[in-house]
């Protein structure tokens, strides 16, 4: 298991190069304190990669919590992460989009593992349904851009 922080993805895609499991936990899950407060605008969030989701809910037990300097604090859950993940899931109804956000080609194979996966969770009982978010990706980018430059520069 390794520590590290995720605004962009610095957990999360490393993991999925790697057969890892990469989680981002909600803003205000981890503590970024003491005394560091938002990183990133809330962007950024404390996690860890490790080998399975098992794993990665025992650290988030152990993690979760707030430091002084936060500016917010999030409610425990009723039962530890660790015993959640143990429960029926029950029927999800999942959303998935195998389009680009900012209108750019996405890649055959890319298109293939989602249709795959939607395919696997319709199996499993789960209604699935292909959809495409009305958002302005490009906007989005640049906006995510400016917090990101103008932290990372202030930092």
């Amino acid at each position: 298991m390794a520590a590290g922080n995720d605004g962009g993805g610095s957990i999360r895609i490393p993991a999925s190069y790697c057969g890892l499991f990469g989680l981002r936990p909600s803003r205000g899950r981890v503590s970024s304190g003491p005394g560091l407060g938002e990183v990133w605008g809330g962007a950024s969030s404390e996690g860890v990669i490790s080998r399975s989701v098992r794993d990665s809910a025992g650290a988030l037990d152990v993690l979760q919590g707030s430091e002084p300097g936060d500016p917010f604090d999030i409610a425990k859950p009723a039962l530890p992460y660790a015993q959640t993940m143990q429960r029926e899931v029950g029927k999800l109804r999942i959303g998935f989009c195998i389009s680009s956000p900012i209108g750019t080609a996405v890649e055959p194979q890319a298109i293939a593992a989602v249709q795959d996966a939607a395919q696997l969770l319709q199996s499993l009982g789960h209604d699935l349904q292909e959809h495409s978010p009305s958002v302005d990706g490009t906007a989005l980018s640049i906006s995510y851009l400016h917090m990101y430059f103008g932290s990372v520069v202030s930092g």
